[in-house]
């Protein structure tokens, strides 16, 4: 008797393994997919985030390595590993728009626009499993507003210097500016 009982145990746990090996197969194959897409979601919104940060491509024609493209790249580049199981696409797809007014020299100011970046991760999940693909292609989309303000080139004269102001008056499109009586009178400091 007791040998049909050790006999009904095996049987019990061959069974019992043939349906629990393959759902954890399933579960780390899910897993890596599941990583991949974080992953692919955290690079994207890095890299927009670089590329909205600098001089939109209208203003690097001088120096292309500033172009929102290529500070994209740079950011995949420093996570690119040939060797993983997750690999990223190399080359973002990165859409600017603009709006009017643009800020032109020598007077600068901010850029109005944002940025769309587009990036895409080939995974490879670990075990060729049925109903799931030996190749799986995830994109991701991210977006953020221009952050870059064009500096001003104008070297003229000091524009707070050449308002007239009555002396200790406070101007009143400016709080916290007064004349205070200096040898430049007619002119405005900071108090």
């Amino acid at each position: 008797m007791k040998r049909r009982q050790n006999g009904l145990h095996l049987i019990e746990l061959s069974v019992g393994m043939m349906v629990l090996i393959p759902i954890v197969l399933y579960g780390i194959d899910i897993a890596c997919i599941y990583f991949a897409g974080s992953y692919n979601s955290s690079l994207c919104r890095d890299a927009c985030r670089a590329a909205a940060a600098g001089p939109p491509t209208i203003y690097c024609t001088s120096n292309p390595m500033l172009a929102p493209n290529a500070r994209a790249k740079r950011v995949i580049a420093g996570r690119f590993d040939p060797h993983s199981i997750i690999r990223v696409s190399a080359t973002p797809v990165l859409t600017e728009t603009i709006r009017d007014p643009k800020p032109i020299a020598p007077w600068g100011g901010p850029v109005q626009g944002e940025v769309t970046v587009q990036t895409e991760v080939t995974v490879n999940p670990p075990f060729n499993l049925p109903a799931i693909a030996p190749v799986v292609l995830l994109k991701t989309e991210s977006s953020f507003p221009i952050t870059w303000v064009m500096q001003p080139t104008y070297r003229g004269s000091d524009p707070m210097k050449t308002l007239p102001i009555l002396p200790g008056k406070p101007r009143e499109d400016a709080p916290g500016i007064t004349d205070k009586g200096s040898p430049d009178a007619g002119t405005s400091q900071l108090k």
